[in-house]
């Protein structure tokens, strides 16, 4: 707005101050705001401007993307619970992370009836989860409406809630409409708090009884100085029944409202409840001066909070790659007009589809006993070493996951055990690309997803002080003349008429220009293969770098083992090349039969074992 603006303006007379802002059709009114500049500011761009000389600093085009994009008419609220489930899943499946999806939600009632059907914990709740559920807030509810107007029902529930008598009758009853005390407010709020076992909750708690305790017997004012029993329990109720606590062990995916999009961006974005009624979200500020009048006064117009809520939607649109609406289709619900202002061509993408079945049916997981045996020429196929330890290791495990496409479908918050090690690759990776591969930028950037994860914060807290040795051990090789070359360099190539393709973690250069090719590994049980059992192993992971690199003076190839930052090399690299040439060679069918291993302990963290009823 014009005040907020005036303030940042304010602060730039006293420190250098940067903006950043983007324009479209729908916020151009904020080019008025930028006097001097404002005929060099452009739509469809992002500027960082200096505020303080009243220079541009930065302009980038808003570069348009490729878009999914579906608009699907609902039958009823309900549903949109399964309309979400199943453009989470087709996205995740079209190859979106699941951190990088978005629930965008303009009615809170539609969010509480998500919550009910998370079962399989998809969602975070930016917004935080309401304690309404809570038993606490149940008990006061439930004492209030039998104090008034007590139903037979209300019996089962007092039993089912645990709520003592004599506390009931001494605390309440005898004393619904006596004026409280200091004494008696102390004694409910003692006794009510007793039915929440929630830290947070509790902390919450104390603040609000606090609050009122200030208003009620420090700060009296005439309006409180009579204060019945029975209008203090209304009170506390209303005062609870805004208390949120923080979704810390909710999902990936994360369900927000419009107005919190603002500076984030994601590949996947879902929005509901895409009705006229709902969106634009009317301000009840609207409701009493006119929009000529508050025009003529210079104060925002129904047009410009509209215009706003449009340059939210467009903005969170305009990043996404995959786009997911629907709205309420019935006798009283048409849908927004936003629809068709931001979405010109929309008749083409409407799409009708019944998704009450997903979550109406029952399904019945049978096993799968059948042999799969299919008529394919695998050296045809694109090979990483990942996919080929799966295929030797379990045929069947191979078929689901490449061929069937099954993925596995745990997006909890909770890491999974590759996620771990990904993070610390990120973390190296960085560190070198920005040439700070010191203990500060690691710690940081552990740091980063400690926040977000709680389930993270002591393995990372434990990797921090690895990672410490890591930078001593890299100091060392600095100083021997060993230089990082390259990380994460991808290839794709074609070895003896099959495509291999990877990823190599880490090349280094030796005085003498020759190579060393490092594989990084978190795992505190890495082994590594000897003339005894190679002739055993799945994991051809440092021969693909090998075979990556023939063009170079290579030294060697090894594991960089980050728990004790050593370095362990192949030393059976000329045997395992022989014996991946085999593999390789027998990848030339025309039958396969995609059978289960016959190793049982290849089974143990596999995703299928279900399936297979292992």
């Amino acid at each position: 707005s014009g005040y907020e603006f005036k303030i940042i303006s304010d602060i730039s007379k006293i420190v250098n101050c940067n903006i950043e802002i983007s324009f479209n059709q729908f916020n151009l009114k904020n080019l008025n705001l930028f006097d001097t500049i404002k005929d060099d500011l452009k739509s469809n761009y992002r500027y960082i401007i200096d505020i303080t000389n009243d220079k541009i600093i930065k302009e980038t085009k808003d570069i348009s993307i490729q878009q999914d994009i579906t608009i699907s008419p609902i039958s009823s609220q309900l549903e949109q619970i399964a309309f979400i489930k199943y453009k989470i899943t087709t996205m995740i499946q079209s190859g979106i992370d699941a951190d990088k999806i978005v629930v965008i939600t303009p009615n809170e009632q539609i969010t509480k009836m998500l919550e009910l059907f998370d079962k399989e914990h998809y969602f975070n709740f930016a917004m935080g989860r309401t304690i309404k559920d809570n038993k606490i807030f149940q008990v006061i509810k439930l004492i209030n409406k039998i104090l008034i107007d007590k139903e037979p029902k209300d019996n089962h529930k007092f039993k089912f809630l645990q709520i003592e008598d004599d506390k009931f009758i001494n605390l309440f009853k005898n004393n619904w409409k006596s004026v409280i005390t200091y004494e008696l407010f102390n004694d409910i709020t003692n006794y009510l708090f007793s039915f929440e076992h929630d830290e947070e909750v509790l902390e919450k708690l104390e603040v609000q009884k606090t609050t009122l305790e200030l208003l009620l017997f420090v700060n009296l004012k005439s309006d409180f100085e009579n204060i019945l029993v029975k209008d203090f329990i209304k009170l506390l109720q209303n005062q609870i029944s805004s208390i949120t606590v923080d979704d810390v062990f909710g999902g990936k995916i994360t369900v927000l409202g419009i107005l919190e999009t603002r500076l984030v961006s994601y590949d996947g974005v879902i929005v509901i409840d895409f009705n006229d009624d709902k969106i634009p979200k009317i301000s009840v500020k609207d409701k009493f001066i006119s929009s000529s009048l508050k025009s003529k006064a210079n104060l925002p117009t129904i047009e410009n909070r509209e215009n706003l809520q449009r340059y939210y939607y467009s903005r969170v649109f305009s990043k996404a790659s995959n786009i997911a609406l629907c709205y309420i289709d019935d006798d009283s619900s048409v849908m927004s007009r936003f629809i068709v202002q931001l979405f010109p061509n929309y008749k083409e993408l409407i799409v009708k589809s019944d998704y009450k079945s997903i979550l109406y049916n029952n399904r019945v997981l049978t096993h799968f006993y059948k042999d799969i045996i299919l008529d394919i020429d695998l050296s045809k196929l694109s090979w990483s070493a990942t996919s080929l330890k799966s295929y030797l290791t379990c045929k069947k495990q191979y078929y689901f996951n490449y061929i069937a496409n099954i993925k596995d479908h745990s997006i909890s918050i909770k890491p999974l055990g590759f996620e771990v090690g990904n993070i610390i690759h990120n973390a190296l990776e960085n560190g070198v690309k920005q040439n700070s591969l010191n203990t500060q930028f690691i710690n940081q950037y552990l740091s980063s997803y400690q926040k977000t994860n709680p389930y993270l914060v002591l393995e990372l807290e434990l990797w921090k002080k690895k990672l410490t040795s890591l930078v001593e051990f890299e100091k060392i090789r600095e100083q021997e003349g060993i230089v990082i070359s390259e990380v994460e360099k991808p290839f794709n190539l074609n070895y003896k008429t099959i495509n291999l393709k990877g990823k190599i973690d880490r090349v280094d250069i030796y005085p003498d220009n020759s190579y060393e090719i490092l594989d990084y590994k978190t795992s505190s049980s890495l082994k590594i293969d000897t003339l005894k059992s190679y002739e055993d192993s799945t994991d051809f992971q440092l021969e693909f770098y090998q075979i990556a690199s023939r063009d170079k003076n290579i030294r060697g190839v090894g594991y960089y083992d980050l728990n004790d930052c050593t370095i362990k090399s192949e030393v059976v690299l000329n045997e395992k090349l022989e014996l991946l040439d085999l593999h390789l060679e027998a990848l030339k069918t025309k039958t396969v039969n995609f059978k289960k291993t016959e190793n049982l302990s290849s089974c143990q963290f596999c995703p299928y074992k279900i399936i297979c009823n292992v």
